[in-house]
């Protein structure tokens, strides 16, 4: 299964006017705020999603388990790791996205999430590790 990458056509017309008018295309990858608004564009209906703070401030978690990197506007692949736990790696710090649905009141079923991310053909890393072995 291949990662996806996700452009969406704001994006696109936003490129071309920098690159039709000679502007400095590393201008379009500074204004994160911007990024947020097209990242936005990417949920689906009903999907919520709360941006992280401090050195994470570019990377947004949502109510569906999806991560995204809203410098790139690129999602990022969760680990499965068994029926309790999904997990992020973010700048090499693991991120249990079970704690973060809970902070933020959201409804968190393992089933529920890897399901929609099969259906929709997300990715996502499923890892084999069993307790006790």
């Amino acid at each position: 299964m291949a990662k996806k990458q996700y452009v969406t056509d704001g994006y696109i017309e936003e490129v071309e006017h920098y690159l039709n008018n000679n502007l400095d295309i590393q201008e379009l990858y500074q204004d994160s705020n911007k990024n947020l608004k097209l990242f936005e564009e990417l949920l689906l209906k009903g999907e919520e999603y709360i941006r992280l703070e401090g050195n994470l401030d570019h990377y947004v978690i949502t109510s569906f388990g999806r991560v995204f990197n809203t410098d790139r506007l690129n999602q990022l692949s969760i680990m499965y790791i068994n029926e309790e736990q999904l997990i992020i790696y973010l700048l090499k710090i693991k991120h249990d996205l079970a704690y973060i649905f809970e902070e933020q009141a959201w409804e968190f079923d393992i089933k529920k999430i890897i399901k929609r991310y099969e259906k929709r053909d997300w990715y996502y890393k499923k890892l084999n590790y069993r307790r006790g072995v």
